[in-house]
């Protein structure tokens, strides 16, 4: 659970997320899915409840210990270093190996998210959309095997949301998993295996995505019938 200031932002939310999985987090603005993604990676403490991850309590551990033990981010408004390469922001996060191994692995994920080509351009020059996949490709150097992603497909052209899409399930097929928080309800829903609703910080429904469309609930707070 989370308050700010008296307000339960996150009211006892209970949930998990198996290996290899893809589980997409639904619903209204301000009904508290960035702050449970925030609470998971340790952003911010929680007031009550625990936090397991890969089979330990790490309810009190750093942002950067969760990134240490295989958890990674990517945020609804990228944080990229504007002033620096596409190819530095890339080699930012890996501290504790040499820059060879850095330059390495900085090459190896700017290839694969299709970007390497823009290497030596400024990330404040890269469209909207390819910020995402900088920053996907600066997370994946740390090697994660779980991938907390906030809003990957807004404000994005479509020709870069098919290409998030497919970087997502490549990366599935060799066994990482994922929690992603989105608006973009037609894309979210073929993407994911299991689908979180949330409301007013609650979650309110839990299911496949054939399940959450015929869900009369979902509907209400959608629509508002």
């Amino acid at each position: 659970m989370k308050k700010f200031e008296g307000v339960v932002a996150v009211d006892h939310v209970s949930l998990t997320v198996d290996e290899g999985e893809i589980v997409g987090i639904i619903g209204p603005n301000g009904s508290g899915k960035t702050t449970t993604l925030n609470l998971i990676n340790r952003l911010i403490d929680h007031d009550e409840g625990e936090i397991i991850f890969r089979g330990k309590s790490i309810s009190r551990a750093k942002t950067h210990e969760t990134a240490l033990l295989g958890m990674g981010r990517t945020f609804q408004i990228t944080r990229l270093f504007r002033n620096l390469t596409v190819m530095e922001n890339t080699m930012v996060p890996v501290v504790d190996i040499d820059r060879s191994e850095r330059q390495k692995r900085a090459i190896k994920w700017l290839k694969f998210v299709g970007l390497y080509h823009l290497r030596n351009e400024l990330a404040q020059n890269l469209s909207g959309g390819q910020q995402k996949l900088l920053e996907i490709a600066r997370t994946m150097v740390m090697e994660p095997v779980f991938l907390l992603m906030d809003e990957p497909f807004a404000g994005v052209h479509h020709s870069i949301v098919s290409r998030i899409i497919q970087v997502i399930e490549e990366l599935r097929k060799e066994g990482r998993t994922f929690l992603i928080v989105s608006h973009d309800i037609h894309t979210i829903f073929g993407l994911c295996d299991r689908m979180i609703v949330m409301n007013e910080g609650k979650k309110i429904a839990e299911g496949d995505p054939d399940e959450i469309r015929r869900d009369r609930e979902i509907i209400r707070v959608y629509l508002g019938v």
